[in-house]
């Protein structure tokens, strides 16, 4: 796929993330899918580009720095958000309810 492709198709998903207005419980589950599914996306995207020496060549320094330091914010927030959730799952087990309730 192109570049030029992929950029649309990217800006397509995120106009239809930012529209999603999920309604009840299965909503929000297939909600949470949807953007999960366009992080794998991306994320796989980037790995792609990074494994590419040739496509990775056209970027100075400066501009992989800036690609680091965004990435590592979207990990840290990620993982936080991952610790949060598995530990509320955790205590809801204990006192056997649902995580958030």
């Amino acid at each position: 796929m192109s570049l030029s492709n992929w950029v649309r198709k990217r800006n397509e998903e995120k106009e239809k993330i930012s529209r999603l207005a999920p309604e009840d419980r299965l909503g929000y589950i297939g909600a949470c899918a949807q953007c999960l599914i366009a992080i794998e996306q991306s994320n796989r995207h980037w790995l792609q580009r990074l494994s590419n020496p040739s496509f990775m060549s056209k970027f100075d320094e400066a501009t992989l720095r800036v690609f680091f330091k965004r990435l590592k914010e979207l990990a840290l927030d990620n993982i936080e958000f991952d610790v949060e959730a598995t530990r509320k799952d955790l205590a809801s087990e204990r006192k056997g309810r649902g995580p958030y309730a």
